[in-house]
């Protein structure tokens, strides 16, 4: 649809940001052991306030912020506009689409079954 440019330059732009982020945090480290063992934890607070995995409306608002100094949060933003602006969806489902929706297990249902207990253990 023409939409390869929109991509390139929103994945540009996330890519220098990225990058200045892995800069700083490069300096922050003496060694590559160092540098190893700090990218989880500065990759998973990008991950985690990009609004993919947890809507950021939902958090404290004393951590919102976090989202916006986040280049991946700009980046879900711009994926977001390029691949749905203007699509519909369909109100109503087709019937292959209801029977498929019915086979799952509804979360009202008495889903003791699958409980495993565990027994308790003592003496620690």
């Amino acid at each position: 649809h023409g939409y390869f440019w929109y991509y390139w330059i929103t994945l540009s732009l996330t890519a220098f940001s990225g990058g200045s982020f892995g800069i700083f945090f490069g300096t922050l480290c003496k060694n590559i052991v160092e540098a190893v063992q700090i990218v989880p934890i500065a990759v998973i607070p990008f991950i985690i306030f990009s609004d993919g995995v947890i809507e950021i409306a939902s958090m404290p608002a004393a951590i919102k912020w976090m989202a916006y100094v986040d280049p991946l949060y700009y980046l879900m933003r711009c994926f977001y506009i390029i691949e749905f602006d203007g699509v519909a969806y369909p109100k109503t489902f087709s019937t292959a689409g209801q029977i498929v929706c019915d086979s799952y297990v509804d979360v009202s249902d008495d889903l003791s079954e699958y409980i495993v207990s565990v027994p308790e253990v003592s003496g620690c």
